[in-house]
């Protein structure tokens, strides 16, 4: 049996627990060592049985509010606005990230939005996972996508804040010992497995192509899903658009006297379609978002049991 390491650095609330518990208690029954770095040990106990899983601090940035980009505009920014900003604070959390993992001795070690964590891992020979939605994972792009689309910032201060990150990194990378980076992104792309656990169209980087990527759905123990969630943008001084709920699986959205029916499905027709005018577009072809169990990490030293994973 193998020791896998789960990571939640970044983010708040349940959003990073309630994905990560299927995924460590089905690794635990199957007879693996499973390790949860938190970022909030107090939440833990509502997502995850303690009696299966190991639970420890995560290194944190624990100083916001100082010398920070604003609005960030870029993935460039956000890590520069939480730890990023400057070598000696990114080193010594990479340090903390590096002991920790000299401790749990991990074979796998899975990120839930790690940025740190997943820079130290570099010095590590342990295999690497991504794991959660498209935010949390980048696609390997330089430079670096403007977010917020509304806005026309000069890509000269987006690339600026972008090559501060970078040098930052590789400063750290020099001290480990381990070769630089020609881009941010190039330490996203350097995994073994990318599973994006969200839907192509809900994605926050639409144009992914030629990468690693596997779309993930985690099946929880709830089973089947028995509601519906639509997601709008709703622009101020725009007509508000009405939502009607048809069925558990499927609502009508209704805008300025023209309307579309959304369907969510795990049948053998469709997992996602779209109903305009008659016409039924399907988004999503049935087995496109494959089941964690049915997936298998082919990097995996071979004296470590796949059968769990």
């Amino acid at each position: 049996m193998g020791t896998v390491l789960l990571t939640w650095e970044m983010g708040r609330g349940l959003g990073h627990l309630v994905p990560l518990s299927p995924i460590a208690t089905g690794l635990a029954r199957r007879g693996h060592h499973v390790y949860l770095a938190a970022r909030d040990l107090s939440r833990v106990h509502i997502a995850l049985d303690r009696n299966l899983v190991t639970c420890i601090q995560a290194p944190l940035y624990l100083r916001p509010g100082g010398e920070a980009i604003a609005p960030a505009m870029t993935f460039a920014h956000i890590l520069y606005n939480n730890g990023f900003g400057a070598a000696d604070q990114l080193q010594a959390l990479a340090d903390a990230w590096i002991t920790l993992y000299r401790w749990v001795k991990p074979d796998l070690i899975i990120f839930d939005h790690s940025p740190t964590a997943l820079l130290a891992s570099r010095a590590s020979r342990a295999s690497k996972a991504l794991v959660g939605l498209g935010f949390f994972c980048p696609p390997d792009a330089d430079p670096l996508p403007n977010l917020r689309t509304w806005l026309n910032p000069d890509p000269r201060c987006l690339r600026q804040g972008e090559q501060r990150v970078l040098e930052n990194m590789n400063q750290v990378l020099h001290a480990l010992g381990q070769p630089p980076l020609d881009r941010i992104t190039q330490m996203y792309a350097q995994v073994d497995e990318n599973f994006l656990a969200t839907f192509p169209e809900l994605d926050h980087y639409p144009d992914r192509s030629g990468e690693m990527t596997t779309w993930l759905r985690v099946k929880g123990p709830a089973g089947q899903s028995n509601w519906l969630v639509i997601l709008m943008p709703n622009l101020q001084g725009r007509p508000v658009p009405k939502v009607q709920g048809l069925s558990p699986t499927s609502a009508r959205i209704t805008l300025n006297h023209e309307s579309e029916t959304m369907h969510l499905g795990t049948d053998a027709q469709h997992q996602a379609a779209v109903e305009r005018a008659g016409r039924h577009t399907v988004l999503l072809k049935a087995n496109q978002v494959r089941l964690w169990s049915e997936l298998d990490f082919k990097s995996i030293p071979a004296d470590i049991d796949r059968g769990g994973l």
